[in-house]
């Protein structure tokens, strides 16, 4: 691509100009699995990192394997968190942490090893949602 900011494909015996469409095509694979993120969620828990965080944990609430049967918990390691959302394992804590403190995430460690399990409150996330309040008002 030119470096003056003009985009141009070169061909073996040209270069031609590429249009918007076709640049973001040569992108779009380079950028990996995309993730829903709710930009209403910022406001009812006041942290974009917890509304990234609440975010995912609603996609797996909806998605994930055998919810029904185990009562709205998944697994998730911090390394999977990592991957799924780019947060830090020390972003995650802090993320966590307030939303707990709202009342919207459950945790709880199972097994020998332990590992840590999440579940949505949604008897507290679906009011939040309703009345548009910020959660951490009503906490």
């Amino acid at each position: 691509m030119a470096s003056d900011g003009d985009a141009s494909v070169h061909g073996a015996n040209e270069t031609r100009p590429i249009g918007v469409t076709e640049e973001l095509a040569l992108v779009w694979p380079l950028l990996g699995r995309q993730i829903a993120f709710h930009r209403r969620l910022v406001d009812l828990t006041a942290s974009v990192k917890a509304a990234l965080l609440l975010s995912q944990a609603i996609y797996w609430t909806r998605h994930g394997r055998d919810i029904e049967q185990r009562a709205g918990w998944f697994y998730k390691t911090m390394g999977q968190w990592e991957m799924e959302t780019g947060l830090s394992a020390k972003e995650q804590v802090g993320a966590r942490q307030s939303l707990r403190r709202i009342a919207i995430l459950d945790e709880q460690r199972v097994g020998v090893p332990a590992k840590l399990h999440f579940r949505l409150a949604l008897d507290q996330l679906v009011p939040c949602c309703q009345t548009g309040l910020e959660c951490a008002h009503s906490a």
